[in-house]
């Protein structure tokens, strides 16, 4: 005999909502539920460590503005002749908003943005990967 036998006393053939009615615990129904799907929090989303280039931001995951700090610099270069995304962290460069609020911070400049596009940086989601003096984001949606 296990503890929850013990405990509990003789088999009870009650449901689980008749022992709930039985103590006063109003139940509404039973509902068969199928085919449930979870929602995650924003943070384990795919797309939380990813690097957005929006219309006029660029959105960075959290572990990126920790590393760059409060203001980065943003580039535009090509790696095995596809255009990416720079990030550098310099005391003179874009300031970093957010990050308090959020898990992700932002540096909202449409200039910046249009002379990223010029440079071959489309709007989209961008993986980032460490290099030595700061980030590479190689684009991994539209």
């Amino acid at each position: 005999m296990n503890l929850a036998s013990k405990i509990a006393g003789p088999a009870d053939d009650r449901t689980v909502a008749e022992q709930l009615r039985d103590l006063n615990v109003d139940v509404i129904g039973t509902v068969t539920l199928e085919k449930v799907r979870w929602v995650r929090p924003y943070a384990n989303h795919p797309r939380a460590g990813v690097v957005t280039v929006g219309k006029t931001y660029i959105g960075l995951p959290a572990f990126v503005v920790d590393d760059l700090g409060c203001r980065a610099l943003a580039g535009a270069g090509k790696y095995q002749g596809r255009p990416v995304l720079l990030l550098k962290p310099d005391d003179n460069g874009y300031k970093i908003h957010g990050r308090k609020e959020s898990s992700k911070g932002f540096m909202n400049a449409p200039g910046m943005i249009e002379e990223l596009i010029r440079a071959g940086v489309k709007h989209g989601c961008y993986e980032p990967v460490k290099v030595r003096g700061g980030w590479m984001c190689e684009k991994v949606s539209p």
